[in-house]
């Protein structure tokens, strides 16, 4: 699912127009011992109106555990009332500025969080905890225990699997006037997998390769540019989502990448789980038309994956919504394009 976290910070949010653009929303309901987020109230009420899915998240002010505590009584306290609306968790925020006030070890600072989502986790919240990689990989010992909302701006969530993502800051939707983090929401679901490797297919250059899966591809247009004879196809994806631009258009689309080998892919400096080695990824041409007007049209059919690059897109079969905008390798996540 596709979502945003706000704060007062983000002002007053028309949620009727936000309510076209996202799933759900984690709403700061407040910091420290004893303040509630000025617009808190205003938010939840809002969202719920719209029937948008939502989440809290505190950020924590506290020199110990039982300052973490005081913390995660003052966030019940405001979330008493909205406990039945809250199915996206509660989720503990520590970050530089609460460092800033505190200065904490490695030790100390993971125990404060502990602390914060035990309580809650006793009063029958279900918890988390936000993070960035700097955070992860030094300054927070184990915390598996409690889910992860990953925040890292960037195309990839590297090797992380965590059940949120917060993948910009500085995004932009009708109803907000500032711009507003922008959220994936995988819950349970592995992140880095995908369901829809039933619909690919084996190939072979030499035996299929003049084949037509769909009235206008046949299985050669697919094949890796090593000259490998095995090509690994999402067959549906070619019929539902390819044929559809194919023939939306009325124009020759090109395939200028679709199967990739793992050496290959290496060769050519793509992802290292790219969908492209999985069959399920079709880098495009629509003879005619740019590939604004391209993103604009897949996305309109509900492809999961679309990155518009200047002169191609790049679209696949994932389950987990994806869409951006590369610019000479500046990539902007894009809520619609």
């Amino acid at each position: 699912m596709k979502g945003i976290d706000v704060s007062y910070h983000n002002g007053i949010i028309d949620w009727q127009k936000v309510k076209q653009s996202v799933d759900f929303v984690i709403i700061r309901a407040g910091y420290g011992k004893s303040t509630m987020d000025k617009q808190f109230i205003n938010n939840i009420c809002g969202a719920h109106t719209t029937g948008l899915k939502i989440g809290i998240y505190w950020f924590i002010y506290a020199a110990n555990t039982e300052e973490a505590v005081l913390n995660a009584k003052m966030c019940e306290k405001c979330i008493e009332g909205y406990k039945d609306i809250i199915t996206m968790r509660v989720w503990a925020d520590w970050e530089y500025d609460s460092d800033k006030r505190n200065p904490q070890t490695k030790e100390s600072r993971t125990a404060i969080i502990k602390a914060f989502c035990d309580y809650l986790a006793g009063k029958g919240y279900e918890a988390g905890v936000y993070s960035n990689v700097d955070y992860l990989t030094g300054k927070f010992g184990d915390l598996s225990k409690y889910p992860l909302w990953l925040a890292k701006y960037s195309s990839s969530k590297g090797d992380y699997n965590p059940f949120m993502w917060q993948h910009s800051s500085t995004g932009r939707i009708t109803g907000i006037s500032t711009d507003v983090d922008m959220n994936i929401y995988y819950g349970n679901m592995p992140a880095n997998e995908s369901n829809a490797e039933s619909a690919v297919k084996e190939f072979s250059m030499k035996r299929d390769g003049n084949t037509y899966i769909s009235r206008n591809f046949k299985v050669s247009e697919f094949r890796c540019k090593d000259g490998s004879d095995k090509i690994l196809i999402d067959v549906d994806f070619v019929h539902n989502k390819l044929q559809a631009i194919r023939d939306h258009f009325g124009a020759p689309v090109t395939v200028n990448s679709g199967y990739r080998t793992e050496s290959y892919n290496k060769k050519v400096g793509g992802a290292k789980k790219s969908h492209h080695m999985k069959g399920q990824a079709f880098d495009i041409v629509v003879k005619g038309h740019t590939p604004a007007e391209v993103a604009r049209y897949a996305q309109s059919l509900d492809v999961k994956g679309i990155i518009q690059y200047n002169s191609f897109v790049h679209v696949d079969s994932r389950e987990v919504r994806y869409w951006a905008k590369n610019n000479n390798g500046k990539v902007t996540v894009k809520p619609s394009f």
